[in-house]
């Protein structure tokens, strides 16, 4: 029988790209399981941008280009992608090259 391993991140509020340390490390944990031969389904459950109100990357959110590139299947939406306007929430989430969902 094949294992399914859920692993998930949530509330990291652009940290991954501010502390590359962490990054790395999380970049080893999601590989040691996927190595281990099993399924990995990998999740966030929202808040992965800096959006706020005192932070805004205009330039876009490289989280998402890095959660892209770490694999990630899917994430949801939390309370910061939405304090971007319409535009800037769709721009910005559309950089993700996995579903971002809301129910």
């Amino acid at each position: 029988m094949s294992e399914l391993v859920v692993l998930h991140t949530n509330d990291l509020h652009h940290r991954l790209i501010r502390r590359p340390e962490r990054a790395k490390r999380l970049r080893e944990q999601i590989e040691a399981e996927r190595t281990r031969g099993g399924t990995v389904l990998l999740l966030d459950a929202g808040d992965a941008v800096s959006a706020g109100n005192l932070t805004f990357n205009p330039g876009g959110e490289p989280i998402l280009d890095l959660m892209s590139d770490l694999g990630y299947h899917a994430m949801t939406v939390g309370n910061r992608e939405f304090h971007f306007t319409e535009l800037g929430f769709v721009t910005t989430l559309g950089r993700a090259r996995f579903p971002v969902l809301c129910a």
